[in-house]
């Protein structure tokens, strides 16, 4: 097994946690005239100190304003207690702050247990579209179309891991995040899922790896290296889907919101 992952914790109300960075001019998304895709894989570690579900707060957002569009990924517990397994619900709202919620998963994610998330956003028809597949099984995507972007808010943030909402607490450790200037296919979704390097390289914006705490440095793409907030350590991730071959052939096993 080779581990890999950064390990955030935070409660409900409490400090953000995690990395962030600011986009420069150059770097930001004008969303109604450009498109983009951020992906990577996430685990719960276990049960979230407080709140509503543990939540995956991977935030591309735009600071100081009133409009607002953003994407999360939650893990839902069977029951308040926190029992697993879990179901995946992910959703977004608009620049008037209307809320739209994806269909959830099957309970079907235990504490523990990797799976891969990806959201692209399409300028040219409006449509966000939602990926996530368990580790070593297959994607399942749903589209919305006619989302109303924020008109003069470019994404300007990255925030990986912060508690950006007073309700949502989580427990979580993340790895291999990427992101791109295009709405990538479901093909090519399905490549990144298989591969820990960027599979396609045009118009990438960034590949954080995130193999531990230390390891926050944007190995590809334009935008910058990720500072961290409150505490964070290394986690133990280890994908099968991401591995690497074995020699002579086979497998090693081994083991957003976005907001603007």
């Amino acid at each position: 097994m080779t581990a890999r992952g950064i390990q955030m914790q935070w409660a409900q109300g409490a400090t953000p946690c995690g990395a962030s960075a600011l986009l420069t001019t150059t770097q930001r998304i004008d969303l109604p005239n450009e498109s983009f895709t951020i992906c990577g894989w996430h685990q719960a570690i276990g049960d979230r100190p407080g709140g509503n579900g543990n939540f995956l707060d991977v935030h591309v957002n735009a600071t100081n304003t009133f409009s607002d569009f953003s994407m999360f990924m939650a893990l839902i517990p069977s029951s308040f207690d926190g029992t697993a397994p879990l179901k995946i619900r992910s959703s977004y709202s608009d620049r008037t702050f209307s809320e739209y919620t994806f269909t959830d998963s099957p309970y079907e994610v235990d504490y523990g247990e990797n799976y891969f998330w990806a959201f692209t956003w399409d300028y040219t028809t409006s449509t966000v579209t939602r990926y996530y597949g368990i580790d070593g099984g297959s994607l399942v995507s749903e589209a919305s179309a006619g989302v109303l972007c924020p008109l003069n808010h470019p994404l300007d943030q990255i925030n990986i891991g912060n508690n950006l909402d007073s309700n949502r607490a989580g427990y979580n450790q993340i790895t291999n995040v990427k992101a791109w200037k295009s709405a990538l296919n479901s093909t090519q979704i399905n490549s990144e899922k298989h591969s820990a390097s960027p599979v396609i390289t045009a118009n990438i914006l960034a590949h954080y790896p995130l193999l531990t705490s230390s390891d926050l440095t944007n190995s590809q793409g334009s935008w910058p290296s990720l500072g961290v907030q409150g505490t964070i350590n290394s986690g133990n991730m280890d994908p099968v889907d991401i591995q690497a071959a074995a020699a002579g052939g086979g497998v090693v096993f081994g083991g957003l919101s976005i907001r603007h």
